[in-house]
């Protein structure tokens, strides 16, 4: 067959783009031809015109849209979330229901943690599953990959900056007060929960309490520190606005950057002291060894909020040491803020089974050699009428013309991205990931 035509699916701007465009070159040195699109383009007449092969989606929930519309096409699951609970996990759900069983061709797994998920969902079915007692069959559906972004840290191009004030980096987590989306806010969230998932609006209060906590800790850390020997960063959550945040007085008067990197390990690696609470993006730092400060115990978290749960809990003794529990003793870490490098064996062990974090391989290499086998040896038959070169344009074309007939159609999206304009930002910033992956000789 022709070069392989590959469709991969960034649902998230800030989280899956950086992961999803290193394995697009990754997938284009193995011959194959791709793009990469969001919410907004993914579905669009010209993608049906180019007919892809194969569809590689960071989320589940648009498996039967793509289905629908790509009838033939194999599809690949690399979901942007995992690591939590197994009530908040996708992949399990892929073996209780056999539609989805037959859409999605292969999963892409972040660990072992999801995998005994799974393991658990096809026990309770037993017999009703087709992959019970069958591990050649579960090979078939699934691969313990890792975490997608682990490969931006460990590939990553070193760099160094001899500026004179200590950088400090606040991992932004305000998602339920800053939504991008404007038909989701707080109050449309709360109204939206019936009585049955009361549990639900219970700790999605808890949730808010512990955010509005976090937020006045960094506003109090930042006025305390002042801006003459340091210099502040802000990496807004990928589902928040990030206009809200410019032209505020605290922004202005302490001077402090609000991130706009494509990806989160491009920021934090421009940081001496990253400060957040527990959430996944502690691999990246941990697999970077990055001084890091937990804000969790000194804003009063509750340990059982939504799929943190797992993550807390698992991470509850080698995170000891960064979770600070009162203001002098966050002050005092962070003026000896190197003293707080995530590098635990113990925390390293549990990244592993989360996350795969011990795989001295290419995560992404790894998934894109697979997900090569597999269309090599299935082969989907697919026509098109549209060559992959005259794609980029007609996107572009596209995403710029809906903008200007249905002016501000993207700015609560936290999907969008015009790929053929963010191409040369994304190279600045992933393309020595791409190159020290292909250099390195264990992903031959």
């Amino acid at each position: 067959m022709s070069r392989p035509r590959i469709l991969l699916h960034a649902m998230t701007f800030k989280r899956d783009l950086g992961a999803f465009y290193v394995l697009s070159k990754l997938l284009s040195h193995l011959e194959c031809d791709c793009f990469v699109a969001n919410n907004d383009n993914a579905l669009a007449r010209y993608m049906r015109i180019w007919q892809p092969h194969a569809i590689v989606t960071s989320t589940m929930s648009w498996a039967k849209s793509f289905k629908r519309v790509f009838p033939g096409s194999l599809i690949f699951l690399f979901s942007g979330e995992g690591g939590g609970s197994k009530d908040y996990s996708d992949e399990p759900n892929i073996v209780k229901d056999p539609e989805t069983l037959g859409m999605i061709r292969h999963a892409f797994l972040w660990g072992n943690a999801i995998k005994g998920y799974i393991q658990d969902a096809i026990d309770e079915l037993g017999e009703k599953c087709p992959l019970h007692k069958n591990s050649d069959l579960f090979d078939h559906h699934f691969t313990v990959a890792g975490h997608p972004r682990l490969d931006l840290i460990r590939f990553a191009a070193r760099h160094s900056d001899s500026g004179s004030k200590t950088r400090i980096g606040f991992v932004g987590a305000f998602n339920f007060l800053n939504l991008k989306r404007t038909d989701q806010t707080l109050l449309r969230v709360i109204l939206d929960q019936p009585k049955s998932k009361m549990a639900y609006r219970d700790n999605m209060l808890d949730e808010v309490i512990f955010k509005l906590r976090y937020l006045n800790m960094i506003i109090d850390l930042i006025e305390e520190l002042g801006s003459e020997n340091y210099k502040f960063s802000i990496r807004p959550y990928p589902l928040e606005r990030v206009d809200s945040y410019p032209g505020s007085w605290l922004f202005r008067e302490y001077d402090v950057e609000v991130d706009d990197s494509v990806e989160f390990f491009s920021w934090a690696s421009r940081q001496d002291l990253i400060i957040g609470s527990t959430s996944s993006t502690i691999s990246q730092l941990a697999m970077a060894k990055k001084p890091f400060i937990n804000l969790d115990a000194v804003c009063q978290r509750n340990p059982e909020l939504f799929d943190m749960g797992v993550m807390l809990q698992c991470y509850n003794k080698p995170m000891e040491k960064h979770r600070v529990r009162d203001w002098k003793t966050l002050l005092r870490a962070v003026k000896n803020y190197n003293d707080y490098k995530l590098e635990s064996p113990e925390l390293t062990d549990q990244l592993d089974h989360l996350y795969n974090v011990k795989t001295t391989e290419s995560v992404l290499m790894l998934a894109a050699k697979k997900i090569k086998r597999i269309i090599d040896a299935e082969k989907p038959e697919k026509s098109t009428l549209l060559p992959t070169s005259f794609l980029p344009s007609i996107d572009n074309f596209y995403l710029n013309m809906n903008a200007k007939l249905h002016p501000g159609a993207y700015d609560k999206s936290y999907s969008f991205f015009n790929y053929a304009q963010i191409r040369e930002k994304l190279d600045r910033e992933l393309s020595g990931v791409v190159e020290n992956i292909l250099k390195d000789e264990r992903n031959d």
